[in-house]
């Protein structure tokens, strides 16, 4: 029989590890999980047809509520006035001038998660996004399966495509990349196989049903490129330009895709051939139109962009000519203007050199494939189909404190 002194023994180190990992509801990384959560619910709600039960005020309340979670996070982990937060408020507020005459106020959201982001650690945020929209894909998916909401589906000659619950055929295969990139970023290093095989069965079943190329495509480079990563790859990227051409993806496919739209001439035929493919389907030609009507500013201004897609009770209207510009990087000079394109071009660019830096090339190779998916689609650019974007205040602010206590270790060696 066992004495009561020894059952205590037996059950203390469990009750000590269970402590450790209880949850603290005043944890400032269980605040910002908490808040970006709320945020993520609503933001990506509203673009599957759930919309229709969900009212304009409660949008602007859910995201009030989680700006005010956030801001509870940033008091309980230490609001301090250090060089870094100095300057990344210098520059975000900067950035919130061309967020202001775009008149697009859910980048403000997205700059304050990317603020506040500069306390934690990625990947237990990676974690939760991971775990979120898992579950948020499922769960639309299903729900469209089974009823709930409407599976849209719209047929043309050249193909068919399923929304699959969401409000426009590309959402569905933009989280299923999201969900790639998240994966081959947390387990890239010393996963088995069997994932491997998971996520290239969820992108096939998306593609098939969606017919959303760029998406799939783009998650099968990238788990290729995680499994070179692991074997030869490391060793290219120590060579100069190897390196160079990964951490400034973004301004490289940026600058490509800017010559491009602005070299197009539709009397030209291979540029009209080439526009005209299914790869471009005529996005050459739009972002040239783009620029041509509104023109480059320095601060940005308002663009009323249509789209395809459904409206919040399932309906395809579309209100107006045709003129989107699926094109990130020509979008963000449009709409945002030079400053801020600058500005998000160079964070961007910083988060990849603290990826080679460390030697994280499964987040380098992420990145890079991004920044290849911007060339043809703008959605990257909103945290709640590109959580990646987190890392921007993270790395910038490390970045600044680090080149800071460089300066001082000079200055008092001296």
């Amino acid at each position: 029989m066992v004495s009561a002194d020894g059952l205590i023994s037996r059950v203390q180190p469990a009750v000590t590890a269970l402590k450790k990992r209880s949850i603290k509801l005043n944890d400032p990384l269980f605040l910002y999980c908490a808040a970006l959560g709320i945020w993520l619910m609503m933001l990506l709600g509203i673009r599957t047809l759930y919309a229709e039960y969900i009212p304009k005020y409660m949008v602007i309340g859910v995201r009030l509520l989680a700006l005010i979670v956030l801001l509870v996070a940033e008091l309980k982990a230490g609001l301090r006035f250090d060089v870094g937060t100095v300057v990344e408020i210098a520059v975000f507020g900067l950035m919130l001038i061309s967020v202001i005459c775009s008149t697009m106020n859910v980048m403000f959201d997205c700059l304050a998660f990317m603020f506040v982001a500069r306390h934690f650690e990625f990947r237990p945020i990676a974690k939760f996004c991971l775990v979120f929209f898992s579950v948020a894909l499922a769960f639309t998916v299903l729900s469209a399966a089974l009823g709930v909401i409407d599976n849209y589906v719209m047929e043309t000659s050249e193909r068919t495509r399923q929304y699959l619950g969401f409000r426009y055929a590309l959402y569905p295969p933009q989280v299923g990349f999201v969900i790639t990139c998240l994966c081959v970023y947390l387990y890239g290093k010393t996963c088995r196989p069997a994932m491997y095989v998971a996520l290239l069965l969820l992108n096939t079943v998306l593609f098939v049903l969606s017919d959303a190329r760029l998406s799939f495509y783009l998650s099968v480079l990238l788990l290729a490129l995680s499994v070179l990563v692991r074997t030869r790859v490391s060793r290219l990227l120590s060579f100069k330009l190897v390196a160079l051409l990964a951490i400034g993806s973004f301004v490289v496919c940026a600058a490509f895709s800017v010559f491009f739209t602005l070299a197009y001439d539709h009397s030209v035929g291979w540029m009209k051939d080439l526009d005209a493919s299914g790869l471009l389907g005529g996005r050459l030609r739009l972002g040239k139109d783009a620029i041509e009507t509104y023109g480059i500013s320095l601060l940005g201004q308002r663009v009323d962009l249509v789209g395809n897609g459904l409206t919040s009770t399932g309906e395809w209207v579309r209100i107006g000519q045709y003129n989107y510009i699926d094109c990130l990087y020509v979008q963000l000079l449009v709409r945002y203007g030079v400053l801020f394109s600058s500005i998000i071009l160079a964070l961007l660019t910083v988060v990849n050199y603290s990826a080679w830096h460390k030697c994280d090339f499964q987040l380098l190779m992420c990145q890079l494939v991004i920044a290849l998916h911007c060339v043809v689609d703008d959605m990257s650019l909103w945290i709640y189909f590109n959580p990646f974007m987190i890392l921007i205040g993270m790395c910038f602010y490390r970045a600044v404190e680090e080149r800071s206590e460089r300066r001082r270790q000079a200055d008092s060696e001296d």
